[in-house]
């Protein structure tokens, strides 16, 4: 499930509340299909923060609701591997056993090693809307 963090504006607020609103949260996550992770509170802006592992953002605004009624002002979805981490995993699944694929980036800085990859075309990966140009690294003696 994608990681959220939601953001709560409370005017008067204090870090007990916020505890409070915490531990109401966790009774009523399963419910929802939610996990609240943990919580900040920044008492000076009277902002505090949730980080969820959630379906969505709307059944983290139901949790919250039916929790206490205090729904977040603006939930965004955090990316916590980033794209170096997805890629990876998509090539991954890409190659066959025993093959290693590559991109760019790893066969551009290894110009003495450059006949050690044979180009194996652009792919588009899941996840992605831009062609990859993938190598095959020539690792087995023939």
């Amino acid at each position: 499930m994608p990681i959220y963090m939601d953001r709560h504006y409370l005017e008067g607020g204090t870090h007990q509340t916020l505890v409070n609103a915490h531990m109401q949260d966790l009774a009523t996550q399963d419910k929802y299909g939610v996990r609240f992770l943990t919580y900040w509170f920044d008492e000076a802006r009277s902002t505090a923060f949730c980080l969820v592992d959630a379906p969505d953002k709307d059944a983290i605004q139901k949790a919250h609701d039916d929790a206490h009624g205090n729904v977040p002002n603006e939930t965004i979805e955090v990316d916590l591997f980033g794209i170096t981490v997805q890629l990876a995993a998509r090539f991954c699944a890409h190659a066959e056993p025993d093959q290693i694929l590559a991109t760019e980036e790893v066969v551009e800085p290894s110009t003495r090693e450059r006949s050690q990859f044979s180009s194996a075309g652009s792919i588009t990966l899941k996840g992605f809307d831009y062609s990859v140009q993938v190598y095959e690294v020539r690792w087995q003696e023939n």
